[in-house]
């Protein structure tokens, strides 16, 4: 008996292998692609934080929540400051075993990131900062960034800049976008002949700027540069409009939220930068059903951090997609080489820095149309004109220094 049914046994346990073992890869097909996603939930940076992480969401949704067939497993923390963002995201990569990251509602809290994608090589895309670190001298082969940097939005505005006058009075953070803002427009000036009549190093989460106002009106510049991070723009420009030198002395900043226009409301004054604008007739027909899902969920149109976690998302899910692979090389070499089409425009990351390729808007703070409470922007053009000389204004691999370096 014992001779008979033990070879029945290992015949059975021998089946039974085979058939676990086929099951496997259908089981694999299902198990879920971890993703995650560090913004701002606390902080002067909350508004631009939740904004980033409802479009990168929107876009997951867009996907019906699904990756190579396999459901997507979204996964959302804190960046109250640099330290925090640095953990958190280490703890996406060894905890949660994610696939790749969408963060970053400031530089500093990019920066300390993309220290952690290089280290960990965990494709990360930094949605919402612009220092030039970031695709410049601190570029990595698994950091790429959304938004425009500093110098390619300064170099759309420098020429309506100078026009008004060469006299300029700097209002900046004392941190990383601040420090970059001042260092590129001063450098600007100077080739220009002008004078830099003042400075001030803004620590984040000031709120009263009435001191620095006074010195700004004692100085009487043609033009006060002003690059104050989050919320921190909200109070400056507010009491800047009631002590009425909105009316004598324009403000410029390279970069701008919507959100904020809308806080500001009657306040909302100055010439700005900016990447994209919900109701720019220009926009793609994936930009106008974005513009449509989001409006519909949230109640108003998607600010440009809104876009900016899209289309951040946009590109990871594509990329997968494409690659056909969650292997973190397989991922970034596909982030690299991808066009995603975008109507007349194709939005792709550039191979040699990772900058996202995308024509920027100049434009200018109002009163909102009659029929749109919420459009407070008026675009007055797009730079470049021609898209063939898109990656011109981003500069070349002189001026940006960025070397990737190897997987």
């Amino acid at each position: 008996m014992r001779r008979t049914t033990d070879p029945l046994r290992h015949a059975l346990a021998g089946l039974a292998a085979i058939a676990s073992l086929a099951a496997l890869p259908a089981a694999a097909q299902e198990a879920p692609v971890r993703l995650g996603m560090v913004f701002a939930k606390q902080g002067s940076f909350t508004e631009n934080g939740t904004a980033l992480a409802t479009g990168a969401d929107l876009a997951v949704q867009q996907a019906h929540s699904k990756v190579l067939g396999r459901p997507i497993e979204l996964i959302w923390y804190d960046e109250a400051n640099p330290q925090m963002a640095q953990q958190n995201f280490d703890k996406l990569a060894e905890q949660d075993k994610v696939v790749g990251v969408v963060g970053g509602s400031n530089s500093a809290t990019a920066l300390a990131m993309a220290a952690s994608a290089r280290q960990s090589k965990v494709p990360f895309i930094a949605a919402g900062p612009a220092a030039r670190e970031i695709t410049g001298k601190d570029c990595n082969r698994y950091t790429f960034r959304v938004l425009s940097t500093v110098q390619a939005a300064s170099a759309a505005l420098v020429p309506a800049m100078l026009a008004n006058g060469k006299d300029w009075y700097f209002v900046v953070s004392a941190y990383a976008y601040g420090q970059d803002t001042h260092n590129t427009l001063k450098a600007e000036l100077t080739k220009a002949g002008g004078r830099e009549v003042g400075v001030d190093m803004i620590p984040g989460g000031t709120t009263d700027f009435s001191s620095v106002i006074l010195k700004i009106r004692q100085a009487k510049p043609s033009m006060v540069v002003t690059s104050l991070g989050g919320a921190d723009l909200i109070p400056f420009l507010k009491q800047y409009s009631e002590f009425g030198l909105d009316k004598t002395i324009p403000v410029m900043s390279p970069l701008v939220s919507d959100s904020h226009m809308w806080a500001l409301g009657e306040h909302a004054t100055g010439l700005f930068g900016k990447p994209w604008q919900y109701s720019d007739p220009s926009n793609s027909d994936a930009e106008k059903a974005f513009v449509k899902a989001y409006t519909d969920k949230i109640g108003k149109p998607p600010s440009v951090e809104a876009w900016e976690g899209w289309i951040s998302m946009r590109m990871l899910l594509a990329a997968i997609e494409e690659a056909k692979s969650t292997d973190a090389k397989a991922v970034v070499k596909t982030l690299e080489t991808m066009k995603l089409a975008n109507g007349t425009t194709p939005t792709y990351f550039r191979s040699w820095d990772h900058q996202l390729i995308h024509p920027l808007l100049v434009v200018r703070g109002r009163a909102p149309p009659a029929n749109d409470k919420w459009d407070m922007l008026e675009t007055l053009r797009k730079v470049p004109p021609n898209n063939a000389d898109l990656e011109t204004v981003f500069g070349t691999q002189a001026e940006i220094g960025c070397t990737l370096g190897d997987f």
